[in-house]
C-alpha cells in the first residue's frame, strides 16, 4: 500500500517502483527513441527525393538551371509547387516564367503610392520574342495562334523581349492590350520598379494590333468603370517588381452588382473586431425568406456598434430564414427581418448566394 505522502508528492511515489518496474519503463522509452530516429530518417529520405525531383523539372524547363546551380553568382529562386523559377542573375532567355496574378480585394481607395489600369475582359497572353521567332501562351503555358500579334511583335525594334497582356476580340478585331515588360534586349527586367518597366514600355512602338495599356486618371477608377462598362479596375503599386505569383501588390477591383437586402441574423465578432462579425442577409420571394449570403466587410467600428445595439433590440430565438442552405449555427443570432442594408456583389452564385459582398450602405 503506498503512503498517503506517496500519493501527494510525485518524487516520493517512484521511491515505490521496483527495479523490474524501472526496467520496464526504460525499454519502453528506447523503443519510442528508435521509433522516432525512423520517422525522422523517413522524413529526410523524402525531402531528399521530393528535391532531386524538383531539380529534375528544374533542368527541363530551364536549360539555364545547371550553369546557375555551378555558377559561383548570388541568384534566387522561387518555387511554384514543383517547377522552379530562376530569376535575378538570369542570362539565357528563358523558355517560360511564370506570370504574376492580382489578388480580387473589396476595399475601394486610392494613394499616391498605387496606379490603376483598365481590367480587360479577355485572356492573358504572354508574348515570347527571339530574334525573328515569336511564341504566344496563355498563363497556363498553352501555346495560343494569333497571327497578326505575333506579326506586330516580330516588327519590334528588339532582339528579343517578353511581354505581358490581355488579348480581347471586339467587332471582329483583335487587340492586345501589354502593360508589362519581363525581359527586354538580353536584359531581365522583372527587378525593377513597375514605373521603371512601365517606361521601358512607353520607348517601344507599338503598332496595332498592340496597345499600351495607360493609367485611369480618376479620382474613383471602380466607379469610372462601373460607367464605362469595364470588367474593373487594377491597383498596381508604383514600386512592385513582377513576382511570379498571386500578390498583393498587385490588386483588382471588379465592377459590382447592387442590391437592397433584409437583414435576418448576425454574427458575434471574433479577435479584435467590435459589435459583429457579420450580416446574414437575404431577400423575399413569393411567400419565403432566402438566405442570400453573409455580409462582413464594408463597415467601421461606429457603424459596427450602432448595428449591434439595433440587432439586440430586435433579437428573436428562430430563425427567419424559410429557405437557407448553408446558414452559419455557431455564434449566430437571429433578428426581425426589419434592417435594410445595400450590398455590392461580383455576381449571384449557382447556389443562389452572393459572391464577394460587401456592405454599401444601411437603408433604413
Amino acid at each position: 500500500m503506498v503512503p498517503r505522502a506517496a500519493k501527494d508528492d510525485p518524487i516520493a511515489s517512484w521511491k515505490h517502483v521496483t527495479t523490474a518496474e524501472v526496467a520496464v519503463i526504460d525499454l519502453r522509452l528506447r523503443q519510442e527513441h528508435l521509433e522516432l530516429a525512423a520517422h525522422r530518417n523517413e522524413i529526410r529520405v523524402v525531402k531528399e527525393c521530393a528535391r532531386s525531383e524538383a531539380r529534375a523539372v528544374e533542368d527541363h524547363w530551364f536549360p539555364q538551371a545547371r550553369e546557375f546551380r555551378t555558377a559561383p553568382r548570388r541568384k534566387s529562386r522561387l518555387r511554384m509547387g514543383n517547377v522552379v523559377v530562376i530569376f535575378g542573375s538570369m542570362t539565357s532567355f528563358p523558355k517560360w516564367l511564370v506570370p504574376m496574378a492580382a489578388t480580387l480585394t473589396q476595399d475601394r481607395f486610392t494613394g499616391p503610392e498605387w496606379i490603376f489600369e483598365r481590367k480587360y475582359d479577355g485572356i492573358r497572353l504572354l508574348a515570347y520574342k527571339s530574334g525573328d521567332s515569336v511564341e504566344l501562351f496563355s498563363r497556363n503555358q498553352l501555346p495560343q495562334d494569333i497571327p497578326s500579334v505575333v506579326d506586330a511583335v516580330k516588327k519590334l525594334p528588339v532582339q528579343d523581349a517578353i511581354f505581358d497582356g490581355e488579348v480581347t476580340w471586339g467587332r471582329g478585331k483583335v487587340a492586345y492590350h501589354v502593360f508589362d515588360v519581363m525581359w527586354l534586349d538580353g536584359r531581365n527586367v522583372m527587378s525593377l520598379p513597375l514605373e521603371e518597366r512601365r517606361a521601358l514600355l512607353a520607348q517601344l512602338p507599338l503598332q496595332s494590333p498592340l496597345h499600351r495599356v495607360d493609367l485611369v486618371e480618376d479620382p474613383s477608377p471602380w466607379d469610372l468603370a462601373q460607367r464605362e462598362g469595364w470588367e474593373g479596375v487594377i491597383a498596381k503599386r508604383r514600386d512592385s517588381t513582377y513576382e511570379h505569383r498571386r500578390s498583393k501588390q498587385w490588386l483588382k477591383m471588379k465592377c459590382e452588382l447592387a442590391e437592397e437586402f433584409v437583414v435576418g441574423g448576425f454574427t458575434d465578432p471574433q479577435g479584435k473586431r467590435v459589435g459583429l462579425g457579420a450580416l446574414l442577409v437575404g431577400h423575399f420571394k413569393d411567400d419565403d425568406f432566402l438566405f442570400a449570403g453573409k455580409i462582413g466587410t464594408g463597415f467601421d467600428n461606429e457603424m459596427l456598434l450602432n448595428l449591434r445595439a439595433r440587432l439586440d433590440k430586435i433579437e428573436i430565438e428562430k430563425p427567419p430564414f424559410t429557405k437557407g442552405i448553408g446558414l452559419p449555427r455557431l455564434r449566430v443570432h437571429w433578428v426581425r427581418p426589419e434592417i435594410v442594408v445595400r450590398v455590392g456583389f461580383i455576381e449571384w452564385t449557382g447556389h443562389g448566394k452572393l459572391r464577394h459582398p460587401r456592405l454599401l450602405s444601411v437603408v433604413k
